[in-house]
């Protein structure tokens, strides 16, 4: 045989030097782990959004008026570095441009993956000080943070309006082996306030394999600023996707959000196990009109 040519034996490379390649996993968790924050937008003060942190004049006076959406920034800025070693934070106030609608709608579809995709979920209830008033939170009424715990689950790690973590941050993980451990105080306070079983939060899958009733009914009570979101802060709990369409009503989107879940899986008959009013977009008398009617 023909001796190759020397610059295709260049392009072996000894078994000892594949050997030497890192991880790419390994380096992927040390350099791109990032933290995610779950929480509700200040009612009535102003959150540091998008447009602040573009603008250096407008940062500037951000930074120097230390309003509560700049500390509340903050906080999460050093819980993440300072508990879970992170660099990098992602926070939906000041990460997606709202003036750009392509980024917003790419966000929101995209929002259940990024959350799941977290190395850690930081949820901050602003109004609970203890485990004895948690339950009250508005964090456990609002329509997009039902999202956000089922896609976090084990990554979510909850503190109170001083920033104090409920639990030890380094108990959560190990506990959850031990039987949940310390962490076991904080799920029946967790199942008071959502209606959702412990092992359904913790076993939980995106999808429309089991369970679509019983998920709607967890939506059934939240509320969202922008009535059409109560059906698009679902898209990820139900594995489906459609473009978004602010000023549709809450109606149509919800409507939307059903024939997505058939298109998906047309065998999943659990979509029609309601109870409740049907909806008046089509006409069709298996529609339900929105997850109340779960």
């Amino acid at each position: 045989m023909d001796q190759q040519p020397e610059k295709f034996n260049n392009l072996r490379r000894p078994q000892e030097d594949w050997q030497k390649v890192p991880d790419i996993g390994r380096v992927l968790r040390k350099h791109a782990s990032y933290a995610i924050l779950s929480h509700t937008w200040l009612q009535k003060k102003p959150e540091v959004i998008y447009g602040d942190a573009k603008d250096t004049q407008k940062w500037w006076s951000v930074q120097s008026k230390r309003g509560m959406g700049y500390r509340k920034l903050e906080g999460f800025c050093r819980v993440a570095r300072e508990d879970y070693s992170v660099s990098l934070a992602w926070m939906d106030t000041i990460c997606i441009n709202k003036d750009s609608t392509s980024e917003l709608d790419e966000s929101i579809r995209s929002m259940y993956r990024w959350y799941k995709n977290a190395s850690v979920c930081v949820v901050y209830l602003g109004d609970s000080t203890s485990l004895d008033d948690m339950h009250a939170d508005r964090w456990f009424t609002r329509g997009w943070t039902l999202q956000e715990l089922l896609a976090s689950g084990l990554s979510s790690r909850f503190y109170n309006k001083h920033w104090k973590a409920m639990i030890d941050p380094n108990d959560f993980i190990p506990a959850v082996y031990r039987s949940l451990g310390s962490f076991s105080e904080i799920l029946p306070v967790i199942q008071k306030a959502t209606g959702i079983d412990p092992k359904d939060l913790y076993g939980f899958e995106a999808g429309l394999q089991s369970g679509v009733a019983s998920r709607m009914s967890w939506a059934a009570k939240r509320t969202t600023t922008r009535e059409e979101d109560q059906a698009y802060s679902m898209m990820g709990i139900f594995d489906v996707s459609f473009p978004i369409a602010y000023g549709e009503g809450a109606d149509r989107a919800f409507l939307r959000l059903i024939e997505a879940m058939l298109a998906s899986d047309s065998h999943c008959l659990d979509v029609f196990n309601f109870a409740g009013q049907i909806t008046s977009r089509c006409s069709s008398q298996v529609i339900p009109s929105s997850p109340e009617s779960y």
